[in-house]
């Protein structure tokens, strides 16, 4: 008749090999985790880029710092393998800093969506339009974008539109600088809106490292935006926010030998030659 009985080592080997299985599935798990869940990707069009790199990659080193996660930027302009043209990657060794990183650059590429609305206050949209329209018509000679005022609604709003992210950016800049000054109380910005709604998913400490971010614009254009209104202000003043990039491009080859490009100064990376790069001897 065979044997049944138990001993106490084999209970404890049945325990430790129980404890080895989960240890495995728990490793197992988390591996999976790592492979998916802590990564997220944007696809955008390439002047969008520039609004979550910021000037000469300040904004994208922000993002970086706060969140602990790495965020990279690709720009293929001829949208071979990217459909709309650029794409920024998070990955980060946890899912909050996957997650804070992703709201911060979401934030940053709603203000490149055309047109945009900016609410003003009927008793201050006399500010924005200026004298006899001298400077909502200088929004629109300096910036290059289109202006709406509709005046018709209380509170009333300036429409902005353009194709080019950064061209809303000066405009929306000005429209700002107008409608500060005199205003004491609240924040008529579409930023602010779009940070207040990425910060809706975050922790308080989180939120707060949306407000601490740097404006996309190349100083010299928000110096611009805030300049008295006046014929010797041309937009030929406004300076491209990559000026100093072309120089910052290097060349590496990834893991199976291939050659890729990238800028140490806004964080891109294309299969392509940037034009006129020379490679090293």
């Amino acid at each position: 008749m065979a044997d049944f009985t138990t001993t106490p080592e084999d209970m404890k080997s049945l325990v430790a090999e129980l404890q080895a299985a989960g240890a495995a599935a728990q490793q197992l798990e988390r591996q999976k985790n790592a492979a998916s869940d802590f990564k997220r990707q944007f696809d955008c069009a390439p002047g969008a880029l520039a609004l979550v790199v910021g000037h000469n990659g300040q904004r994208l080193r922000e993002i970086e710092a706060s969140t602990g996660a790495r965020v990279r930027c690709a720009q293929d302009p001829g949208r071979r393998r990217i459909r709309s043209g650029a794409r920024v990657l998070i990955e980060g060794a946890t899912r909050d800093a996957v997650e804070s990183a992703a709201a911060l650059v979401e934030s940053s590429l709603e203000l490149a969506k055309s047109p945009q609305q900016i609410i003003i206050p009927r008793s201050a949209l006399g500010r924005v339009i200026g004298r006899n329209g001298e400077r909502i018509k200088s929004v629109i000679e300096r910036s290059g974008a289109q202006c709406r005022v509709q005046q018709d609604v209380d509170p009333c709003f300036v429409e902005i539109a353009s194709e080019d992210p950064m061209t809303l950016q000066v405009a929306r800049e000005m429209v700002l600088s107008f409608l500060e000054s005199g205003l004491q109380s609240g924040t008529w910005d579409l930023e602010e809106a779009c940070r207040a709604k990425a910060a809706a998913t975050l922790a308080p400490h989180q939120a707060r490292m949306l407000a601490n971010l740097s404006s996309p614009l190349d100083p010299s254009r928000a110096a611009l935006a805030r300049q008295p209104v006046g014929r010797e202000v041309v937009a030929e003043q406004m300076v491209d926010p990559y000026k100093f990039a072309d120089a910052q491009w290097a060349c590496a080859r990834d893991p199976e030998g291939r050659l890729y490009y990238y800028n140490a100064m806004t964080g891109q990376s294309t299969w392509e030659a940037p034009p006129g790069f020379k490679a090293p001897a």
